[in-house]
């Protein structure tokens, strides 16, 4: 009975981390208080809950791939050094590593660290720019309101803008007859 409430607390954990990272996305981006902002992106998320599950799969798996190339990069290269391959431990200590293994494993869970920590900074970034996106594509709708997104991720969801440069001059002009009016 405990396991199971602990799996379920464990649950809930990761879905309030998540939520929390998407709520102060949105806190950056509009300066929203933290109840407002949290349910703004969930229900966000929720009307876009295909396209949220298909990027964070996606996106975790390339980065999970990228932190196992560099800690086998950062392996394979130590591997090389102390492993008596080449003349490093001569070199620099004046001797040869007996045990080359352990500073191997030191030196790649250090390259795996150092690699969560870049790579959860990249996720970030992804994140913050999927809102931004989600976010565009629900407030603009290209005819009257130009979407922001640029032309290469436009041409990937298959919308563009219509609005003319007439548009965009009438729209000026309207403004600034306002900005006129005002005492």
């Amino acid at each position: 009975m405990l396991s199971i409430f602990q799996c379920c607390f464990w649950c809930l954990e990761k879905i309030l981390r998540y939520i929390n990272r998407q709520a102060y996305i949105e806190i950056a981006i509009y300066g929203y208080n933290f109840c407002v902002a949290t349910c703004k992106v969930v229900s966000l998320l929720l009307r876009n809950i295909v396209r949220t599950v298909v990027k964070d799969n996606i996106v975790r798996f390339l980065l999970f791939l990228g932190e196992i190339c560099i800690v086998a990069v950062v392996a394979a290269i130590a591997w090389l050094a102390f492993g008596g391959y080449t003349n490093y431990g001569e070199d620099v200590w004046g001797r040869r590593l007996n045990y080359y293994l352990i500073p191997v494993l030191l030196l790649a869970f250090v390259a795996y660290l150092v690699a969560a920590g870049f790579t959860g900074v990249f996720l970030l970034a992804v994140d913050t720019v999927f809102i931004c996106f989600l976010e565009d594509q629900e407030r603009n709708n290209g005819k009257d309101k130009p979407y922001f997104m640029s032309d290469e991720l436009k041409n990937i969801i298959s919308v563009k803008n219509e609005v003319t440069p007439e548009d965009v001059q009438r729209s000026k002009n309207k403004d600034n007859l306002h900005m006129t009016d005002v005492p």
